[in-house]
C-alpha cells in the first residue's frame, strides 16, 4: 500500500524532479500525503500543473512547509477525493517569520466533488502569502464548504486578478465573499451561484458604513441559478455598480424579492433571462425586474 508519493523521511537521498512540468496523481486510495518532509531546495520548481483525482484517503494538498517549493505552479485541480478537508494547510507558527510576502503563482483553481472539505484555506495567510494571481476558480458539489474566503482572510487575501468565479452545489454556504473581498475582485468578469441551498446572499457585511460602494468594475455576466433561500445580492445597503454588467440570470429564487437594498446602477443592462429557455424581462431597472419576476411567479402562489 502507498502512503506517500515521494517521502524522504529518514533518507538522505532527497528527490527533485528540477524538470517535471505536468503531475497527475489518479486512483491511489490508500495515499495519504503527496509529499513529505523536506525536499531538495529545486525540487518541482517547473511544475506548472497539478491534477489529483480519486485519492480517498488523503486530508490535504500542501502542508505549510510545502507551498513555497512550487515557484510555477499556475494549474491545481482535485476530484473526488473523499476524506480530503483542506486544499491549503497554512500555519503560521510552521512558516518563517518573515516580512517578505510570497506570490503564489497559482492562476487556476479546480474543486470537484470533494463531500468532506470544510475549507480551502485553513489558517489567515496573515501577510505571508499572496494569491493575487489567481484567475478561475470553479468549486463544484463541495457539499460540506461552509465558506470559499473567509472572514479571516478577508483582510490579507486579495484576488485583484481572479475573472471567472463558479460555485455549483456547495449546500454549506451561507454567503459567497465579504464586502472587502468583493471590493477586490476587480478583474471579475463573469461569476456563476447555482444550486446552493443555504445561501441567503452572495455578498455579506463586515459592519461598515451602510453609505459603501462596492464596484464590480468588469463583471459582465452574472447567473444565480436555484438558490431557494436566497433573498438577495446583499442584505445590506450598500450601493453596488456593476457598470459592465450586460447579462443577468435568475432562475429559480423563490425567496428575491429584490436584487438589491441601496443604490444600484447598471448603465448597459437591459434585459434578465428568468427561465431555461430564451425567456428575457426587462422592468425599468435590475430591482424593479426582479421584484416584477418574484410577484408573477411565486406571489401568487401564497395569494
Amino acid at each position: 500500500m502507498i502512503g506517500y508519493v515521494i517521502n524522504t523521511h529518514g533518507m538522505d537521498l532527497q528527490v527533485a524532479f528540477p524538470s517535471l512540468e505536468t503531475l497527475t496523481i489518479m486512483h491511489m486510495e490508500n495515499l495519504k500525503i503527496i509529499w513529505h518532509d523536506q525536499l531538495a531546495e529545486h525540487s518541482f520548481l517547473k511544475l506548472q500543473s497539478l491534477f489529483v483525482e480519486y485519492c480517498e484517503n488523503l486530508v490535504n494538498i500542501f502542508e505549510p512547509n510545502m507551498l513555497t517549493r512550487f515557484q510555477s505552479l499556475e494549474r491545481l485541480e482535485v476530484s473526488y477525493c473523499g476524506s480530503l478537508q483542506e486544499v491549503f494547510e497554512l500555519q503560521r507558527h510552521n512558516v518563517r517569520e518573515s516580512h517578505v510576502v510570497t506570490a503564489i503563482p497559482l492562476k487556476r483553481l479546480i474543486l470537484r466533488r470533494l463531500p468532506k472539505m470544510k475549507q480551502v484555506w485553513n489558517k489567515d495567510p496573515e501577510g505571508i502569502f499572496s494569491f493575487q494571481n489567481l484567475q478561475e476558480i470553479c468549486v463544484l458539489e463541495c457539499e460540506s464548504l461552509q465558506s470559499l474566503f473567509p472572514a479571516s482572510l478577508a483582510s490579507s487575501i486579495y484576488f485583484q486578478n481572479l475573472a471567472n468565479l463558479e460555485i455549483w452545489k456547495c449546500h454549506g454556504l451561507i454567503n459567497l465573499v465579504t464586502s472587502s473581498t468583493a471590493k477586490s475582485l476587480l478583474q471579475l468578469k463573469k461569476m456563476s451561484v447555482s444550486e446552493c441551498e443555504r445561501i441567503t446572499e452572495v455578498v455579506t457585511g463586515e459592519g461598515g458604513e451602510a453609505s459603501e460602494v462596492i464596484t464590480f468594475t468588469q463583471l459582465t455576466h452574472l447567473k444565480l441559478d436555484c438558490l431557494p433561500n436566497l433573498s438577495s445580492f446583499c442584505s445590506r445597503s450598500y450601493s453596488f455598480e456593476f457598470p459592465s454588467l450586460e447579462e443577468v440570470i435568475v432562475r429559480e429564487c423563490p425567496e428575491m424579492k429584490t436584487f438589491s437594498h441601496g443604490a444600484l446602477g447598471t448603465p448597459k443592462l437591459e434585459r434578465v433571462q428568468a427561465a431555461q429557455e430564451e425567456e428575457f424581462y426587462w422592468k425599468a431597472n435590475l430591482n424593479t425586474t426582479i421584484h416584477w419576476l418574484w410577484e408573477s411567479k411565486y406571489n401568487t402562489i401564497t395569494q
